[in-house]
């Protein structure tokens, strides 16, 4: 219990033996041994032995020899810059303190990790300590007085504990050499760690004394952290450090530092003292231990009076109404420094209050261990005492402020009121529960209290945030529901909707205490409800950045564009849009966004953005073309609306990249028109074909009943050249409609194109000159070599025509592979895929954009008076029956490209083969031939020139008729030459009738039509021998040899 200022532990007296031994043998194990058995020899076998070392010995061999004379008594200690043994001081020894009694009970603890974790450190010894069920009694604690957060461990100690125990102890040192410090137990030896034991048995009466005194104004710390001060009163520590003192050198910081610590007062004029012992190159200073942030300190000063004074009137007080049994000294070697001789006179002040028989012992320490108000404190600079007593006579309770002066009173209550009104000035991106128990934290120094706990949130959902002295949540609440006069409750919030704090002190509180504790609450209160609307704030503004976030991942991944515009120039645009104009998104802000579309479609855009911008409409939808920044047109289409944002009216919208859709749907439009041309030209050259086919079998019969010299002869061999010239017009036109049949094999491009100008190069004339760049490493296509080689004789011949005064072509062939990004630059019919490329370039006349866009279809010629208009639609016609294309690039005055487009073939290149005529002799042996056609009139020549050749014939106009004639004959039919579309059925179904009938019938088909109506692929499936017509007399007639010669089919 605190009694005078003085901590009494409230133990009943017991007997017990005390004894003292020290040695000062350089022999670490002798001086070990020498020490122990002087004290074991007075107090018997100890229940307890405090052992205390300088650094000059070897530890371990110092506890071992202590060892083997206690044996397996406790045991607990440090090393020490000195000890102090009776009123001397040794610089180099050991000394040893037995006690021995019936009655008295000790646990011990070490725990390593001091600097790593330590409040985990604390918190581990004091649960060891508990472990062996003592509930009361003296805690003596030994840090390694270099650790980094010696406070921290001291917490973790106490609130393992409680403040039913008194705290005592002081941290180990190595005499300034600053290297490493040492803790025993009994059980071991270990640096950077905290060894403890707790004693009960004995009462012990504990005193703390400084002896320093303020000057100045107080400073405040401003910027802290551990044992670094980086800021006072906001500016470098140092700084104002300095100026505190009259000016001081910082060579001379040592020095002054040594003299001048920081002292922080409690609201009765008590300090807790902070020794600065380092100046950083960048102006903070590093204390011995940990400085609070926030607090109000003062640079003190000392006489070496008034610390002998101090020391004397705090033994006195610990001494009063009680008679020592032995002494206890931890004494801060930085006050033996600064006493030097006047040292002894301390200890002698020590020795006249407790008397001159009663053992005196201890140790000069880095930091000392004592209470502050009714809390332990590390502390510098102090004296703290331990003194035993063997009877308690007189006690009196008396508060902590006895004997101060009023001045200083006042002095630590005006402080305690400063630092409370700033601690609404706390950093403001800190987590709300690490600035609640940062304050929390203070209490104990500013107002002595030896138990708090703070809870947050309503009655029925509060959570623990801060606490001292409570082992968990339901001790604390246990604690407050039996709270006395000592206890102070403070529900925050109306009706402690907010949270509740509770704080307790070890006596009665006064009134003015009670009020200070209501002003740190109510500021407490305000801090947590600001810190509330800060988190409601900051949720409020995570909310918006989060739909800020979605907003912009959605706008920004968009795969349309999407913009913001005023009149004049871009707000917003989004990435998509960005890549669509070719511009960064930055590059867009200093355009206009009528610069992007195409001249041609500005008027209309400037129009509907200025209605839009005036209200006058509200949506636009829009399609345009835009220029990009490499100068390639793109089709755009955009949706868009005005809207309001503050006082300014603007547009938002998208745009949506048209050019693929474009692309498509100008290939099918082109593909339905090319696909319609081709089935009327075929439909035209077959109805064409069928006249021809009559008229030139009916001229050719005529020419073979003429002598050459007769001028109708010569009139109707005249009229046969036409019919040729006609034939071939038919040829193309079902080239065109895709109906002319090819026979595909692997074709190598290259031969082809090698043998096609050699055949050519007369055609072509002596002023053009033709360059080749073939690639020798291209693969073979599948196609008709004879169909491929017209579209190039027609590409080349188009050539030659597009420059009359001559110039250069240059062919060209490469292997080519588009993906879908390629695809939009390449003519509408394009595709993905892997193919040859052949190319024909001139330098001739060029075509304007009008010209480009017929110049496929069939009889268009820019030629005057010359040409049919079908070669290039011929061309068309092939390549797209070899599932290919062509594309064309040209501008007046600048020449023309064309680039057919072929599939690659899976198949072994082959050289292309020219197929050779051949012609079969006539010799008929009057076979019977079954002629079927509708057409009358190529009936009619058929049979004619059947009969003249020397074949017996039978005709019919359809089906039915032709099985009648069959049947007739009882099949006496040598050949069937029937067409494939008849009036009342299928030839292809009449010849399969008749072969059931007649298996050896052979069969020559003909027909007007290639295309599905010409039954083309049955007819190849079944090998039947097939006539297109029109046809000459002469391929009518080798053709009905060559069946009848030949196999059935």
């Amino acid at each position: 219990m605190r009694q005078g200022g003085v901590w009494m532990s409230q133990d009943r007296f017991l007997e017990v033996d005390v004894g003292v031994g020290y040695s000062t043998d350089p022999d670490s194990r002798r001086a070990g041994s020498e020490a122990a058995s002087k004290a074991v020899k007075v107090s018997g076998d100890p229940a307890v032995a405090f052992l205390f070392t300088t650094d000059s010995y070897d530890q371990r061999a110092v506890w071992e020899s202590v060892k083997g004379v206690i044996g397996d008594s406790k045991l607990v200690g440090v090393c020490a810059g000195g000890i102090i043994v009776g009123d001397s001081v040794l610089r180099r020894g050991v000394c040893i303190l037995t006690l021995s009694g019936d009655g008295l009970r000790v646990a011990t603890s070490l725990q390593r990790g001091l600097s790593e974790d330590p409040r985990g450190a604390g918190r581990r010894v004091g649960e060891e300590l508990l472990s062996g069920g003592l509930r009361r009694g003296t805690v003596f604690v030994f840090p390694d007085g270099f650790a980094a957060d010696i406070s921290k461990a001291l917490r973790g100690l106490y609130d393992a504990m409680g403040p039913d125990f008194t705290y005592v102890g002081g941290g180990a040192g190595d005499n300034l050499n600053f290297f490493r410090t040492y803790q025993f137990n009994e059980k071991g030896v270990q640096s950077d760690a905290l060894a403890a034991a707790v004693l009960q048995g004995v009462s012990m009466s504990t005193a703390i004394a400084c002896g320093w005194k303020p000057r100045g104004e107080p400073p405040i710390i401003t910027r802290a952290q551990g044992k670094t001060v980086f800021e006072i009163d906001d500016r470098p520590a140092f700084e104002v450090y300095s100026e505190l003192l009259g000016g001081i050198p910082p060579r001379q910081f040592a020095e002054y530092g040594m003299r001048h610590p920081i002292g922080f007062p409690d609201i009765w004029g008590n300090y807790v003292i902070r020794d600065p012992w380092k100046l950083n190159p960048d102006g903070s200073i590093e204390f011995v231990t940990e400085v609070p942030e926030g607090a109000v300190g003062y640079v003190m000063t000392y006489s070496q009076d008034l610390v002998v004074q101090s020391a004397a009137r705090a033994v006195r007080k610990a001494v009063e109404g009680i008679q020592p049994r032995f002494v206890l000294v931890f004494d801060c070697i930085s006050r033996y420094l600064l006493l030097g001789a006047a040292f002894a006179d301390e200890m002698r002040a020590i020795r006249d209050v407790v008397g001159s028989k009663v053992p005196l012992l201890g140790m000069l320490t880095f930091g000392e261990i004592g209470h502050h108000g009714d809390v332990p404190f590390f502390h510098n600079k102090t004296l703290v005492l331990a003194i035993a007593a063997t009877a308690a006579t007189g006690q009196r309770r008396a508060n902590i402020g006895d004997g101060r002066d009023h001045d200083e009173v006042v002095t630590g209550e005006l402080s305690a009121l400063y630092e409370i009104s700033r601690m609404s000035r706390d950093k403001p991106n800190r987590a709300l529960e690490e600035v609640l128990s940062d304050l929390m934290g203070r209490t104990p120094r500013l107002f002595g209290v030896r138990r708090y706990a703070l809870f947050l949130g309503p009655r029925d959902s509060r959570r623990l945030i801060a606490s001292l002295g409570f082992r968990d949540e339901a001790e604390a609440l246990k604690q407050i529901e039996r709270t006395a006069e000592e206890g102070f409750r403070f529900d925050l919030g109306e009706g402690g909707r907010l949270g509740m704090l509770y704080m307790e002190k070890g006596g009665p509180l006064e009134r003015r205490e009670g009020r200070l504790h209501e002003m740190f609450a109510r500021q407490l209160e305000e801090i947590l409800l600001r810190k509330l609307q800060e988190q409601e704030r900051q949720r409020v503004f995570e909310e918006l950045k989060e739909s800020e976030f979605r907003f912009r991942a959605l706008v920004e991944q968009s795969l349309v564009g999407v913009y913001l515009i005023d009149s004049d120039r871009f707000l917003y645009a989004n990435e998509a849009l960005a890549r669509m104009s070719g511009y960064s998104q930055k590059e867009l802000m200093d355009l206009r966004p009528i610069d992007l579309i195409h001249p041609a479609d500005r008027s209309k855009a400037a129009e509907l953005i200025d209605r839009s911008l005036k209200g006058e409409v509200q949506f636009i939808r829009f399609s345009f073309r835009a220029v990009t920044r490499q100068g390639r047109t793109v089709h755009c289409e955009t949706f868009a609306r005005a809207l309001e944002i503050g006082q300014r009216r603007l547009i938002i919208g998208t745009a949506v990249d048209r050019t693929e859709q474009k692309r498509l749907e100008e290939q099918v439009r082109r593909g339905q028109k090319m696909e319609a041309l081709g089935r009327l030209a075929a439909g035209i050259a077959h109805d064409f074909g069928n006249a021809l086919t009559a008229i030139r079998g009916n001229i050719e019969l005529a020419l073979l009943k003429l002598h050459e010299q007769s001028p109708l002869w010569q009139n109707l061999h005249s009229a046969h050249k036409v019919c040729d010239l006609a034939a071939e017009t038919v040829r193309k036109l079902l080239f065109f409609g895709q109906q002319q049949p090819i026979v595909k094999s692997s074709v190598d491009v290259n031969g082809l194109v090698q043998e096609t100008l050699h055949v050519l190069d007369r055609l072509l004339g002596e002023d053009i000159s033709v360059f080749t760049e073939l690639d020798p490493r291209l693969g073979p296509v599948e196609g008709d070599p004879a169909a491929l080689s017209q579209v190039l004789i027609n590409l080349l011949l188009n050539a030659r025509d597009a420059m009359p005064r001559g110039g250069t072509i240059r062919i060209a062939t490469t292997a080519v592979k588009l993906r879908d990004e390629d695809v939009l630059q390449h003519d509408p019919e394009a595709r993905p895929g892997e193919f040859v490329c052949l190319s024909v370039q001139d330098t001739g006349e060029g075509m304007q954009q009008d010209v480009l866009e017929k110049i496929f279809e069939p009889f268009f010629t820019t030629k005057r008076g010359a040409g049919s208009g079908m070669g290039l639609a011929v061309a068309y016609g092939i390549a797209k029956e070899h599932g290919g294309w062509i594309s064309v690039e040209s501008k007046p005055a600048e020449g023309s490209t064309f680039r057919v487009y072929l599939p690659i073939s899976g198949q072994v290149r082959r050289k292309h083969v020219p197929q050779e005529a051949v012609t079969d002799q006539l010799d008929t042996q009057g076979e019977t031939i079954l002629v079927v056609e509708d057409d009358e009139e190529i009936k009619r020549m058929v049979e004619m020139a059947l009969v003249e050749a020397g074949y017996r014939v039978l005709s019919a106009a359809g089906v039915r008729e032709a099985i009648a004639r069959f049947e007739a004959v009882d099949g006496r039919v040598d050949l069937l030459l029937a067409d494939v579309v008849l009036p009342d059925g299928d030839g292809v179904e009449l010849i399969e009738w008749l072969l059931r009938r007649k298996p050896t019938l052979r069969v020559l088909i003909t027909s007007g039509y290639t295309g599905q109506r010409s039954r083309a692929e049955k007819i190849r499936g079944r090998s039947f021998a097939f006539l297109q017509k029109p046809y000459s007399l002469t391929k009518l007639l080798g053709a009905v040899r060559s069946a009848l010669k030949g196999d059935r089919r």
